[in-house]
């Protein structure tokens, strides 16, 4: 009689157990399934806010690929006093038309940071070609003034015979 209430009283305990160990599986999975649709509805989320960027940049590169090309023709291409400074003016114009564009966007976690160093760097090399390309025209001008002064010494000389 003991060892059947013992028995009883074993497959209880056990029977307690198992239901036990169900009911904590159970809740286990509703909490997991709670927290994967969270997460879903976070990346679904993520998902749109990180494409909207990457399309973003990507016209944010392009831009920037035809500033940089201005830049180089800025450098590369020989043009008048007048040209160089419209040229100039548009770069300034678009380069400013795009500091303004990052700005106006909400900025998390720093996505626009490396644009806005980028636009910076533009301007500095628009400062230094601007430098450049007075010192440059001041070189041609002292050239082609020694160049006359040249031929002047040479008629003098030739006078002087």
């Amino acid at each position: 009689m003991v060892n059947k209430e013992e028995h009883k009283r074993q497959v209880f305990i056990l029977s307690l157990l198992f239901a036990l160990l169900l009911v904590t599986f159970g809740v286990c999975a509703y909490v997991t399934l709670i927290i994967a649709n969270k997460g879903i509805a976070y990346q679904t989320a993520n998902i749109k806010r990180y494409d909207r960027i990457f399309k973003h940049q990507a016209e944010l590169n392009y831009q920037l690929d035809d500033l940089l090309n201005k830049l180089g023709s800025l450098r590369h291409k020989k043009r008048t006093v007048g040209e160089h400074k419209q040229l100039q003016k548009m770069i300034t114009e678009r380069r400013i038309a795009l500091e303004n564009e990052i700005d106006a966007i909400e900025e998390v976690e720093g996505d626009y940071a490396i644009y806005r160093e980028l636009l910076s760097q533009i301007e500095e090399i628009q400062s230094v070609l601007e430098l450049y390309d007075i010192e440059q025209r001041k070189r041609a001008y002292y050239i082609s003034q020694l160049e006359r002064c040249k031929t002047i010494y040479k008629e003098k000389l030739k006078q002087r015979r």
